[in-house]
């Protein structure tokens, strides 16, 4: 497999190279791309924006944030405005209901167990 990929990239590339350096610049090349599509994906991870229905990531977002918080003393409108309040959270601010502020604080919950 490797002899037919040695030749393959000799005659793609039209040079009379030893398979040792067909190989070499076919790695470094694999390499290369490599390295920018998990760049890429780290600069896409690092702008992850919130919506309201990505409640699991919310919680984990405000257990961040606010680790010493006791959540016997959290009612929905200081959730809500915690939620508001993150610098990743971008959703209409309308679109909230007492459902989905449930659905992130029993997530928080469980994650604190």
């Amino acid at each position: 497999m490797l002899a037919g990929l040695v030749n393959f990239l000799a005659k793609y590339y039209k040079a009379d190279y030893t398979p040792i350096l067909l190989f070499r610049k076919y790695i470094f090349s694999l390499i290369h791309r490599l390295t920018f599509f998990s760049l890429v994906s780290i600069i896409l991870h690092m702008s992850k924006r919130y919506h309201w229905d990505s409640t699991y990531e919310i919680a984990l977002a405000l257990k961040a944030r606010f680790p010493d918080e006791t959540l016997e003393n959290v009612s929905l409108e200081m959730l809500y405005e915690w939620v508001i309040g993150l610098p990743e959270f971008k959703d209409d601010l309308e679109l909230v209901n007492d459902g989905i502020l449930l659905a992130i604080f029993q997530e928080w919950y469980e994650e604190l167990d």
